[in-house]
């Protein structure tokens, strides 16, 4: 029986100003601006579960790439070529 398998990957925080400066960002940018509202391909993203849990369909989130089966189904969302890393 094949399953449905989803996949939202976020791209890599990246240095942007100092060597290391991609761990502190997100910590500074929460504090000031509050918890991050999904927004563009998130939302996308969100709006698929919602609507497949309304059909009653089954689904796997994020299940590792090496637990694939021959006969799943696959849906990958995400931004870049970094999406299907390790597939």
């Amino acid at each position: 029986m094949s399953r449905v398998c989803l996949y939202f990957i976020r791209p890599p925080e990246t240095d942007r100003w100092l060597r290391g400066d991609r761990h502190l960002r997100p910590f500074i940018r929460r504090l000031i601006r509050g918890r991050r509202r999904p927004s563009g391909i998130e939302r996308v993203f969100l709006n698929l579960c919602l609507g497949l849990d309304r059909l009653g369909v089954p689904y796997v989130v994020n299940l590792p790439f090496r637990d694939l089966q021959a006969g799943d189904r696959i849906g990958i969302l995400g931004q870049g070529r970094h999406c299907l890393d390790g597939y």
